[in-house]
């Protein structure tokens, strides 16, 4: 396996985040799924300023959703334990691999719902994009881009210096409280 940088299949994104589930013996469930690797995706553009997939993120009724992560992992049922087989997968930059694993324990104490809710707050990405009853429309990754960036400025650790650090400190201490 040859070592790429992002942006990456989503779902192979997907996949890292179920094997850091499997390995706390914590469930899955396809919402959260969808709401971490979009957490994921934003937060590595706010921090490495590359989208972290190479899919597009659209404003479903329900909040940000990835359709090919959708549609990949929705057959297996509401809870996925394991990871989906594809077809090719290149191996995951380090510093994207701990920034998985920061987001992971920033947000794992979250369930589905609380994460919606983290992705439905009044001028975030999705409440600027949603239209209710319109299907495909596309949140721009420049949207999601500036709502995680600002999200890091209001952060204790904001600075520009400290936002590539972020990652590897939450990988390996305490997680902080997520930024509203």
């Amino acid at each position: 396996m040859t070592k790429m940088s992002p942006p990456y299949d989503s779902r192979q994104i997907a996949n890292c985040l179920i094997e850091l589930a499997k390995q706390r013996g914590e469930l899955m469930s396809i919402m959260r799924l969808l709401k971490l690797t979009y957490m994921a995706h934003g937060w590595t553009l706010a921090i490495i300023e590359k989208p972290l997939v190479n899919d597009y993120v659209q404003a479903w009724r329900y909040g940000p959703v990835i359709p090919s992560i959708y549609y990949a992992f929705r057959p297996f049922g509401i809870y996925r334990l394991d990871p989906i087989q594809l077809v090719q997968e290149s191996a995951i930059d380090s510093e994207i691999d701990s920034l998985l694993a920061s987001v992971y324990k920033l947000y794992r104490n979250l369930n589905a719902n609380q994460l919606s809710a983290l992705t439905h707050i009044e001028g975030g990405p999705w409440h600027a994009t949603y239209v209710p009853n319109r299907r495909n429309i596309i949140i721009p990754n420049d949207l999601i881009s500036v709502h995680f960036k600002n999200k890091l400025k209001r952060s204790k650790h904001g600075n520009a210096k400290w936002s590539r650090y972020w990652i590897h400190w939450c990988g390996r201490n305490s997680a902080p409280q997520p930024v509203r």
